[in-house]
């Protein structure tokens, strides 16, 4: 294209490089960087406005499902036990909390706190916590109290979902094989040669969403989700 046919000029496009932030329209940085508090809608979940000013179609309130059996594998649903009385569980991996359905906290009869919580799940999803409460939880060989958050019976199938709370908790193992789940204690078995496997990859995730326009450098600033003291290797960057 020749300079004759092109209609925009150096100083448009030197303006549609100037990142603008979405949190407060300003220009000259990224939500990232923003140095004035963050403002996020609670209707959309947008930043830059309130849900009082949002465009966007009201929700019409949690909508989320936690947990659907029928694309799960038979393996993840266990007996377990609650302040001793026998229930169905779902050992949910990728859930960071212990969830039960307000019908099953009713019929234990559990003392109940309130609670600000807000369950995130698939595609965005959010649902309130009812309220907490102290447990005792028995899955396989594995015994703790755990602080249980209780939810609407509709967004949940099973009456204990079963998460990190208790599957991070310092000893224990959980081993799948033949299509069978194990929870112990790591002093009850040994694995060996687990301290000979490979290195793995140490997680890391952005502590919120940043927007970097095209033709622009920005920064993430990283955390790991995982407890890690030590050097790391970058094996490969992306540049898109």
């Amino acid at each position: 294209m020749s300079p004759s046919t092109n209609k925009r000029n150096d100083s448009d496009s030197t303006e549609k490089r100037i990142p603008r932030c979405y949190n407060c329209h300003e220009t000259g940085h990224v939500a990232g960087n923003c140095p004035k508090p963050r403002v996020e809608c609670g209707n959309c979940k947008l930043l830059g406005h309130e849900a009082g000013k949002c465009r966007r179609p009201k929700t019409s309130g949690p909508s989320v499902r936690l947990l659907c059996p029928s694309d799960t594998q038979d393996c993840y649903f266990v007996e377990c036990a609650i302040n001793g009385k026998p229930l169905k569980g779902y050992i949910a991996t990728g859930c960071s909390i212990v969830t039960l359905r307000k019908a099953t906290a009713i019929e234990l009869q559990l003392e109940q706190r309130p609670s600000t919580q807000l369950i995130r799940g698939y595609a965005g999803g959010v649902t309130p916590a009812l309220g907490e409460a102290e447990v005792t939880l028995t899955v396989d060989l594995i015994t703790a109290k755990v602080t249980a958050s209780i939810v609407e019976d509709r967004v949940q199938s099973v009456p204990v979902i079963i998460g990190q709370t208790i599957l991070n908790r310092a000893g224990v193992t959980m081993v799948l094989r033949d299509n069978q789940i194990r929870l112990f204690d790591k002093h009850l078995a040994v694995l060996p040669g687990l301290d000979d496997l490979p290195s793995r990859k140490v997680a890391l995730r952005s502590k919120e969403d940043v927007v970097i326009p095209s033709h622009m450098i920005g920064f993430i600033e990283d955390y790991s989700p995982e407890t890690y003291d030590g050097d790391v290797y970058v094996e490969a960057t992306t540049r898109q």
